[in-house]
């Protein structure tokens, strides 16, 4: 069965709240996953969500992409998406553009429709899906992004939002978020997008409501008649990296699956979701939740999610948090569908 996502208005304090969820409904050749021209049949939530299921039960998955053994040997992070950051549009590895943003572009770049991504590593370990799209969706894509400078206006010298490593400072950080902003409206583009990432996140009420008020004071700060926010990925509860783990339960994979307790107000996962949705309550932005693609569905029955660790052959983790290059590329169809829905609306 195929797809459409379908769009549910919901009030927040107040505030019409776009909300995209899929739901399934026999509609259109693309949806009801039927053949391409090319023959091949794009992946359907319907289908990862089958696969997602699996996972969960699965003990020895067979062949993991990428091999466990390669992501140990490491560098771990040369496995995730951030790798299409290049030097000439990393402030990390370039920092001349903290002062004067720059992006990576991809994409057709006489298309009319400009679509900038812009946050912290958790934007960039989407731009695998992102480069794929621009180039079949016809759209320029520009991505502005500074790993480890989450996508807030607060005071980057302040607990627990506080920066100060080799590399990123609470000034660089705080220079960049203004900058950008500058930088990405100067573009004039159709739409902007961010992912909030994991970062700073405590159990502790104020936390989430700095959180709020800084990411949404950022999604402010762009002129774009579009605002999108990529839901929240979960934070994984264990005790170690994802591809260590699998390495050490070759046998029994199911050990290294995570949960998430979306009842609980002390759990991590469920703040950063409440987090995305406060904040496209705050500023009108679309929020559209990726979890179903990680993990399987959760109700007020069913208040526990499982994200199992390895989906039809793809290791879904780097580490805790990232998602790798690998899964992002091979769930991209799914994503695709989501995102397209506030897009091109």
């Amino acid at each position: 069965m195929g797809l459409i996502v379908i769009v549910r208005a919901m009030f927040f304090s107040g505030r019409r709240l776009r909300v995209f969820v899929a739901a399934p409904l026999v509609i259109g050749l693309a949806l009801l996953g039927l053949p391409h021209a090319d023959g091949a049949t794009p992946l359907s939530l319907a289908t990862l969500q089958g696969q997602i299921r699996a996972g969960v039960v699965a003990k020895a998955p067979g062949t993991v992409l990428p091999s466990v053994k390669s992501v140990l040997k490491g560098p771990a992070w040369t496995f995730v998406g951030n790798t299409l950051v290049t030097k000439t549009c990393n402030p990390r590895q370039t920092p001349s553009l903290i002062a004067q943003p720059k992006p990576c572009s991809f994409g057709n770049p006489r298309a009319k429709k400009v679509v900038v991504l812009v946050g912290a590593s958790h934007a960039g370990m989407w731009m695998p899906a992102f480069k794929s799209m621009s180039s079949t969706d016809f759209y320029q894509f520009k991505a502005f992004i500074y790993a480890g400078c989450p996508p807030l206006l607060v005071d980057f010298t302040v607990a627990p939002f506080d920066r100060d490593s080799k590399y990123v400072t609470a000034t660089q950080c705080a220079t960049w978020n203004t900058n950008v902003a500058t930088a990405i409206n100067a573009l004039h583009p159709d739409a902007v997008i961010v992912s909030g990432g994991s970062q700073s996140m405590t159990s502790d009420p104020g936390v989430l409501s700095q959180w709020v008020s800084g990411m949404s004071a950022f999604l402010n700060s762009f002129t774009a008649p579009k605002k999108i926010i990529i839901g929240s990925t979960p934070v994984l509860n264990i005790a170690t990296e994802m591809a260590k783990c699998v390495s050490t339960n070759a046998t029994n994979v199911a050990r290294c699956n995570t949960t998430y307790n979306a009842s609980s107000n002390s759990d991590i996962t469920k703040l950063l979701l409440d987090r995305d949705t406060q904040v496209a309550a705050a500023t009108g932005a679309t929020l559209v939740p990726v979890i179903s693609l990680v993990c399987t569905p959760t109700s007020n029955t069913t208040p526990v999610g499982t994200c199992p660790a390895v989906v039809n052959h793809n290791l879904v983790y780097v580490d805790d948090n990232h998602l790798t290059a690998v899964f992002v590329t091979y769930i991209t169809p799914v994503f695709r569908t989501l995102l397209n829905v506030p897009l091109k609306s």
